[in-house]
């Protein structure tokens, strides 16, 4: 990926007091705000600042992993005097920094709004304008396209496919043949429909409550599903629409 393949029409943005809290590296956060607040933006910012920022608790404590010295082939335009060799790069890369979202889509834009802020970037004094984000901690001229390189691998996804990533090297030990499509997207849909029409079925009944269980809740939770799968059904009139409501959430 370069820098001049990236299509570049975010817009310069101003933080609030609340976003700019946000955007301290050695501080725990959780961002809970509505819709079209700026969550998605400030999280960027946040993660931007990572791969930027050498005065952070992740470069205080943890030992700098191994890195590239630099990234070779023919996609990089700039020339080598321009880049960055990656083994003094104090602040983080993008393959440091772990992105975890609950959906593919929200995974894939993640990485775009990244890819539109990264390209922005470039050196001088700290200037934002429609067309550039200016940073004196970009020091030399072609660290943003390395940075646009490495954030194709970088680890940003669902929940459930890192972890993969984590467990697949050591599937063997696991007993575990599968490939990493262990479940296909209409095996996915399938499953869910199953598991929905099996919950409507289960009786809620303290005496029956064995069914439950051997449908796989756990015997502590039983009583709590139950419970919140008859507020559903009350709240949305009905299986049918409730079945609608819960179909792409659990998908």
């Amino acid at each position: 990926m370069t820098m001049s393949n990236v299509e570049d029409n975010s817009e310069p943005i101003t933080l609030n007091t609340g976003q700019r809290l946000a955007l301290n590296l050695d501080s725990h956060i959780v961002i809970d705000a509505g819709a079209g607040t700026g969550k998605t933006m400030t999280i960027v910012e946040r993660v931007v600042q990572h791969y930027l920022e050498k005065e952070q608790r992740a470069t205080r404590l943890l030992p700098r992993p191994e890195r590239p010295r630099e990234l070779e082939g023919g996609t990089l335009i700039s020339p080598s005097s321009q880049r960055m060799n990656l083994q003094d790069w104090e602040g983080l890369l993008p393959a440091e920094v772990v992105l975890l979202t609950f959906t593919v889509a929200a995974a894939d834009q993640m990485r775009d709004k990244l890819r539109k802020k990264i390209a922005r970037l470039q050196s001088g004094s700290f200037t934002t304008s429609g067309e550039f984000d200016a940073d004196p901690r970009i020091t030399h001229e072609g660290l943003p396209e390395q940075l646009l390189m490495l954030l194709e691998d970088a680890p940003i996804g669902t929940i459930d496919s890192f972890f993969n990533q984590l467990v697949s090297p050591y599937r063997s030990y696991l007993g575990d043949e599968f490939g990493e499509d262990v479940v296909t997207e209409s095996e996915i849909l399938r499953i869910t429909e199953q598991s929905i029409n099996t919950l409507w079925r289960l009786p809620n009944s303290p005496n029956l409550y064995g069914d439950a269980v051997d449908a796989g809740i756990p015997s502590n939770d039983v009583e709590a599903v139950l419970a919140a799968r008859d507020r559903i059904t009350q709240h949305y009139s009905g299986r049918n629409r409730a079945t609608s409501i819960l179909n792409p959430i659990i998908s």
